[in-house]
């Protein structure tokens, strides 16, 4: 068996955990690999090359969830299960903690383990003098106001049909994954791990009565920007927390589901389904 161990290096700086991981494998007989620069730094690691890393068994991210879906994004077209080690501060996405990896790592050896299959977003966004940029996301695409104090005139279609305005600081479209991230947060609800669906939900919109929306997974979203007031300021598109675009009146963002899924480890098999809510609530108030 092969396994890549992929790394934070502000969370783990001194590469003790990453070390120790990679020696415990070593010790059961696994062949592990890091990216060139770090493998130096690891006994018991070698460099990951481009035909090794087609016999990669799964994945080792050490990190939070943002480490997590860097990675998973990176290597989407390999199909790698992920098993994360939480060094962020929630990890809803990983299933093990520093000090206990050791008790999943034997699971997923011995074979007791499944794969989560977590849908993604792509799509377009294209620009009014006709240029095109693709989008890609496991978390959430978010529509938001940016540096300015006005809302934005948030336009938004479902199958080309049923067309809604509403004005609101912004608007997250989140996979079930994303669900549990700025939508939660936002008062969007939590939906199961591997529902086949996207949840649309506004940031402070101007009407309370405006809620959530559950889709599915087969529909396509579009959505526009109308006129604003202040003509200084571009908003923002950010996806999944990392990367930024810019939107503006005549663009038009449209997204569906991805082609490919986040693969997730769990090991922990009887977890509640309202975990990542407890992750959360317990990080944040204490």
């Amino acid at each position: 068996m092969k396994v890549l161990i992929l790394v934070n290096e502000i969370k783990d700086a001194d590469l003790d955990i990453t070390s120790g991981i990679a020696s415990y494998l070593s010790s059961k007989g696994v062949e592990v690999f890091l990216e060139e620069e770090l493998a130096l730094k690891v006994k018991k690691a070698k460099a990951i090359s481009s035909t090794e890393l087609r016999e990669i068994s799964f994945l080792i991210v050490i990190g939070g969830d943002g480490t997590i879906l860097k990675y998973g994004k990176k290597y989407k077209d390999y199909d790698f299960p992920i098993l994360g080690i939480n060094l962020g501060r929630v990890g809803c996405l990983a299933e093990a903690e520093p000090d206990h990896y050791e008790e999943a790592l034997d699971k997923i050896l011995a074979g007791e383990y499944k794969v989560e299959k977590r849908v993604s977003l792509e799509g377009t966004l294209t620009k009014s003098n006709g240029d095109v940029k693709n989008v890609f996301a496991f978390n959430d695409i978010v529509i938001q106001r940016g540096i300015s104090l006005k809302m934005l005139d948030i336009h938004i279609s479902i199958n080309s049909s049923n067309e809604t305005s509403f004005y609101a600081d912004g608007l997250i479209i989140a996979t079930p994954t994303g669900s549990s991230a700025y939508s939660l947060s936002s008062g969007g609800p939590l939906m199961y791990p591997t529902a086949k669906s996207f949840v649309i939900t506004p940031i402070c919109a101007q009407l309370k009565t405006i809620t959530s929306l559950v889709v599915s997974s087969d529909d396509i979203i579009t959505m526009s920007i109308g006129q604003h007031k202040i003509n200084d300021y571009i908003p923002n598109i950010e996806i999944d927390g990392a990367e930024l675009l810019g939107i503006e009146p005549g663009d038009v963002l449209k997204v569906a589901k991805g082609n490919k899924t986040l693969n997730i480890i769990k090991v922990n098999l009887n977890s509640s389904l309202y975990e990542p809510i407890f992750k959360v609530t317990n990080t944040f108030v204490r």
